[in-house]
């Protein structure tokens, strides 16, 4: 029995009509949309498709540096998802050139600096430049160690420009950290996911399964690190962010994603059989997967809504979302390979 809602083969048949679909109706939508609730979701949509196409040339290239050999019947898997990066990296440009998204700059001069609009801009440039000039290197096994360095440096301003920027003038020297160990562990999601539907060898699935196991906990102990200082330290210009995410319907979101990315693959991923176990692994892989997709949105809204909202901008993006990492399952590099 497939793991998945219908048989692989169809995928092919049905994604391009779901893609066209979600354009056209994207296209509607933003003449009715307010773009309060608009751009948020088009910059969501857009890091969680770029953090995806990052997270795999950066798992390939840790892997192939650290000698490595069990991966490369997965290097496929990882040329599909390094794909998304630049529908991504679109949508994300999109937000910061016409959603303004990036608070005015204030505060001392170098927060004016940063903040400027034209540097945002090109900043935002140069990153993307860089992230698919490397991509593309790294699959190809070239450029490998500059690549680690690089990605983790500008993932992580990437995420203090964009994310963190949009609370003003709250800041954590942890946060670029956070998120990174965010987006990589739902790379190593997603590439278990497809590992799993496509029948890999169960050693292949084990494998994965220990470094999903351990970069989520990696996550969780980042996440607690930012909470508990803030959370010691009380101090009202750094507890106002966590202030805001823990009251009402945000508390429910904020346990959720707690719950997502570390309790369920912690839990479901204890023993080396639940590793080896492609239907488990496929599931827990998924719930990781929807729990980056929750601490994204527990990241950004907050900074423009005063509670969570499920309206036709919300399921659009997620619907858009479920469309693109459909495709992940397309390629014909891999062949069906038996348990």
């Amino acid at each position: 029995m497939s793991i998945l809602p219908f048989p692989l083969h169809r995928a092919r048949e049905i994604s391009p009509l779901l893609a066209a679909a979600a354009i056209v109706t994207f296209a509607s939508a933003l003449l009715f949309i307010p773009a309060a609730r608009l751009w948020p979701n088009v910059l969501q949509l857009g890091w969680f498709l770029t953090g995806l196409g990052l997270a795999a040339p950066f798992l390939f290239a840790m892997l192939d540096l650290s000698g490595a050999e069990w991966h490369e019947t997965l290097r496929p898997i990882g040329v599909q998802i390094t794909r998304l990066l630049p529908a991504g990296s679109v949508l994300i440009m999109t937000a910061i050139l016409f959603g303004g998204l990036t608070p005015a700059a204030a505060g001392d001069s170098f927060h004016a600096l940063w903040l400027a609009r034209p540097f945002v801009v090109g900043r935002a440039l140069v990153y993307i430049a860089l992230w698919l000039f490397l991509s593309h290197s790294v699959m190809r096994k070239r450029h490998r160690a500059i690549a680690l360095v690089v990605l983790a440096m500008t993932v992580w301003l990437a995420s203090v420009d964009w994310i963190m920027a949009l609370d003003g003038s709250w800041s954590s020297t942890i946060f670029g950290v956070y998120h990174f160990a965010g987006l990589f562990s739902a790379g190593i999601a997603l590439v278990a996911m497809i590992a799993s539907a496509r029948r890999f060898p169960s050693e292949v699935l084990h494998d994965l399964g220990k470094l999903l196991f351990g970069f989520t906990t990696f996550w969780m102990y980042i996440w607690f690190s930012q909470y508990m200082l803030i959370w010691y330290g009380n101090m009202p210009e750094e507890s106002a962010y966590f202030a805001a995410r823990v009251r009402g319907a945000w508390g429910v979101l904020f346990i959720t994603d707690v719950l997502l990315n570390w309790v369920v693959p912690f839990l479901a991923l204890l023993s080396q059989s639940a590793k080896r176990n492609r239907v488990i692994l496929f599931r827990v892989a998924a719930a990781v997967l929807v729990g980056h997709w929750v601490d994204l949105y527990v990241s950004i809204f907050p900074a423009r809504m005063s509670a969570p909202v499920a309206g036709v901008a919300e399921v659009m993006a997620l619907l858009a979302a479920i469309v693109v990492l459909r495709g992940c399952y397309e390629y014909r590099a891999v062949p069906n390979q038996s348990r």
